[in-house]
């Protein structure tokens, strides 16, 4: 009888402490007034495409080894994954990013090395690409994220690191359209992740003000699945792959998103101008069909068969986006936006610290904390007769 009573008061000291660990990173979230939504202003019209110089870089940022003791689920090593990659697709660039752990993909010294991990261990896949970073941030909400919570979140990574995406926000519905109305802090979306296709969501955050330039990744964990890989990535014009210019592409907007087979990207984008409130788009050949999307992801202009398009922005309008669709690639451009000319447009952290909020939700917690280990140890004392 003993032995059976220390064994199970070994485990609930156990399920506590799981519980406490669970529970805790609630207790130091902070929370947040959200302004209303306001789209785009300015006195110029920002074109993304501005220095487009004649290089273009094909990348995957987002791809997955063996990692964690086989915790995880990738299946190869780095090596083959970026041999497959550069070998077979032909990509320029091929990042690992692992569950909370930069990989050693390339030497640190190596001036093409980009640091890239996936943060989010909870089963509603809200999870953010972190690109630049020196090192992983552990903290994580696994029971579930408000959207306070994800602001935190977001802030806390946007303070270790140049970059950080939202990840396949359909997955799951992780980011929610609500959601990306009013969260800000954050750089880039995968508007394209391996099958799943985000531009409502996208649309729903830059009709609000909120700025992200798009991003296409494979989110590969078996490179031997052929559904896994080639099948959306990022084309990026920087003058070499080296991680100080592939920032500055990325800083700039001067990337878009691309989906299709085997990676083939054999249409390119040759010219864009943007004069005054005039904008023009030339590709190297002729498009089955060119949309420009803009305020309320509503379509403002469409034409077919052929290899430019040209729009003048509206009063109405602040921003608008292409898609280009060929029977075999379909093309995201980053959008054309309203700003301040003179000022780079970021997506900056609008969200106003709540003392008061964060203070009553601490409470909340620490209160769920006491109540669970008075369940745990003490419980003859809630029913005890008097």
């Amino acid at each position: 009888m003993v032995f059976v009573r220390y064994t199970f008061l070994f485990l609930r000291i156990i399920l506590f402490v799981l519980l406490s660990v669970l529970i805790f990173p609630y207790v130091l979230s902070r929370h947040y007034q959200f302004p209303e939504p306001a789209p785009f202003t300015g006195n110029s019209i920002y074109n993304p495409y501005g220095e487009m110089s004649g290089k273009w870089l094909k990348a995957n940022f987002h791809a997955h080894t063996r990692a964690w003791g086989g915790l995880t689920n990738g299946k190869q090593t780095s090596k083959e994954i970026t041999e497959f990659y550069k070998g077979q697709l032909h990509y320029d660039i091929a990042c690992i990013s692992n569950y909370e752990s930069i990989d050693q993909y390339l030497p640190a010294a190596d001036p093409r090395f980009i640091p890239v991990y996936e943060h989010g261990l909870n089963p509603f896949k809200t999870h953010q690409l972190v690109i630049g970073a020196k090192k992983p941030d552990y903290f994580e909400m696994m029971l579930g994220q408000s959207r306070d919570n994800k602001q935190y979140i977001l802030e806390r990574l946007s303070e270790q690191a140049p970059f950080v995406t939202l990840n396949h926000p359909t997955l799951r519905d992780s980011y929610s359209g609500s959601d990306l109305r009013y969260l800000s802090g954050y750089d880039l979306i995968e508007v394209f992740n391996n099958p799943r296709d985000a531009q409502e969501k996208w649309d729903a955050a830059l009709s609000s003000g909120k700025l992200s330039w798009a991003l296409g990744d494979d989110d590969t964990h078996d490179i031997t699945r052929d559904y896994e890989v080639g099948k959306s990535w990022t084309m990026i014009n920087a003058t070499s792959d080296k991680a100080e210019d592939v920032y500055g592409a990325l800083k700039r907007g001067s990337i878009y998103a691309a989906k299709g087979n085997g990676a083939v990207n054999a249409r390119q984008l040759t010219e864009v101008k943007v004069n005054g409130n005039d904008i023009m788009i030339r590709l190297d050949g002729k498009a089955d069909e060119i949309r420009l999307i803009g305020q309320n992801g509503q379509t403002r202009k469409t034409v077919n068969a052929t290899d430019s398009i040209a729009y003048t922005f509206v009063p109405e309008d602040s921003y608008i986006r292409a898609v280009i669709i060929y029977k075999d690639l379909t093309i995201c451009l980053n959008p054309f936006l309203r700003y301040t000319s003179g000022e780079l447009p970021v997506n900056k952290m609008t969200a106003v610290f709540a003392p008061v909020k964060t203070t009553l939700f601490r409470i909340l917690f620490i209160g769920i904390w006491v109540l669970t280990w008075f369940l745990f140890f003490k419980p003859g004392r809630l029913f005890r007769k008097r």
